[in-house]
Parts: structure tokens; sequence; C-alpha cells
């Protein structure tokens, strides 16, 4: 089973070629890597051109015409896989080495389940580990990993897109990605609306958290980023997030990814 991965950077030139040579050095290794790159300002491009040049892994980098945003240049990208498997990838984090190796097991098990994510380690800037897995920091547990759309993700999305691997077949189905949603809310509602969505436990990547990452961009300290995520309880949150879950609806029933009388009574959760 062959595996493209799909790698979105801005400004990534201190973590980029760290995080590519976790991907090279995998047990399985890839059949391509996309890189789209949304108008770096740094080496970012210069630095991973040169050191996928050196391997024998194939490879294609864009650089957007104009500024897409993480979800749009993730989804741009993820038109051009070719192979059966797509593996979603920050800048700046490091795959284990049998990662690719254990989630393309899954799938072969698993041979319904279209979109897989796991659990990861959050690392400081230096990749030491911090007292929490992201699992903990988002209170994914054994309730929520049930991965029913009503149950799970019409409440708030559990899956980062880092630790996610999706089929082509799917995936091509839903580069329509809604307005202001996030590419790998969209993708796993989607799955698991259709009950084709699985997990792994496993801390299959590590996940660095820093000032300049997505999940904390600000220069707060880890324990107060860390605190953040956990209270998300306030009405502007809840109102954004109502607004997400109306769009994806919205839009996978636009696009017939699933029943719409089936799905308009889930609004009554909103």
């Amino acid at each position: 089973m062959k595996y493209d991965v799909l790698l979105c950077t801005y400004n990534g030139e201190k973590y980029i070629v760290e995080q590519l040579k976790s991907i090279i050095e995998q047990t399985v290794k890839p059949h391509k890597v996309f890189i789209g790159d949304d108008q770096s300002s740094d080496r970012t491009v210069e630095f991973a051109k040169a050191f996928l040049e050196s391997t024998d892994v194939k490879f294609e980098i864009e650089v957007n015409q104009s500024r897409l945003g993480y979800a749009n240049n993730f989804m741009n990208q993820a038109k051009k896989v070719t192979s059966e498997i797509a593996f979603f990838c920050d800048q700046d984090d490091i795959w284990l080495k049998n990662k690719a190796e254990i989630i393309l097991h899954a799938f072969a098990d698993k041979p319904k389940t279209e979109l897989l994510f796991t659990n990861a380690q959050l690392v400081n800037d230096g990749l030491e580990h911090l007292t929490h897995t992201l699992w903990q920091v988002l209170g994914v547990n054994d309730e929520s990993t049930k991965l029913t759309y009503q149950d799970t993700f019409l409440k708030r999305n559990i899956v980062t897109g880092a630790t996610m691997a999706v089929r082509r077949e799917r995936l091509l189905t839903c580069l329509n990605t809604p307005n202001a949603s996030p590419h790998d809310y969209w993708l796993a509602s989607v799955c698991a609306m259709k009950s084709t969505i699985s997990f792994l436990p496993d801390c299959l990547i590590l996940y660095r958290q820093h000032s300049n990452n997505v999940l904390g961009a600000n220069k707060r300290g880890i324990k107060e980023k860390l605190k953040s995520l956990l209270n998300r309880d306030t009405l502007k949150t809840r109102r954004k997030n109502n607004i997400t879950r109306l769009n994806i609806l919205k839009q996978a029933i636009e696009d017939n990814l699933v029943d719409k009388d089936s799905f308009c009574k889930e609004l009554k959760y909103l």
C-alpha cells in the first residue's frame, strides 16, 4: 500500500529539515511528498528543496500565488494525491520511525476505514516530553472515541490533522472545504457521518509546542497554552463552533456526502 505526504509550510525554516528527515527515515517510505508553501518570507522552500533533492523520494513543491491559509493550503495539495493513502503533516513535528507502517497496517486491517487518526506526544521546542499527551489535553477518552457524529463531532473536533491519514477515494470527494472550517474537522466529520472513521491510541508523532505553531500561536508559555485549550467554554467560542458545525453540515449535504433528511434532525444539538 503506497502513501503520499501532504505537508504545508509557512516560515518553517527552523524545523522543516528535521521533520522531512523523520519522514524520509520511515520504515515504509512515502511514494511522494507534496509541499504547499503559503508564501514564506524565510528560507523554508530552499531548505526543503535542498534536503529532498538529496533523497530518492519523489517530491513536488508549490509556492502559492497568494496566501491560502492552512486549511485551503492543505486541500490545494490534496487534489494531487495519487497513492491510496494520504498522510497530513505539519512542518515542525517529528514522526516516529514506524508511524507510516503502523497506520498502513491499520488501514489494511480495516478496509472500511476511510480516515484514521492517532494520539501524539506533546514536546517543547527542544523535543523534551511535556507531561500530557495531545489526547489528554483535548479530553479524548473512551467515550469520545465512539466516533459517532451525533455524540462526538457535532459537539467538537477531536481529530488533529498532523496525526491524520485519509484514503484518496474519500479525500477527493471532500476538496470543497466549508468556509472557515478546519480541514481536519471537515474530513473527520464527513467520515464520522458515514461511520468510516477509526483511531489508534498510539503516540506516533512528537507534536511540538512553541510560539509559532497553530496550536498556540502566541507568546504565552506552554502551561498557559495548555490551560487555554482546556478552557473552551466561552460564549464567543461556542458561537464560532456552532457556525463551523453548520457550515460542515451544509457543505456535506450540498455535496451529496450525506442524506439531507437523515441529518437535518441533528441541528437540534447546535
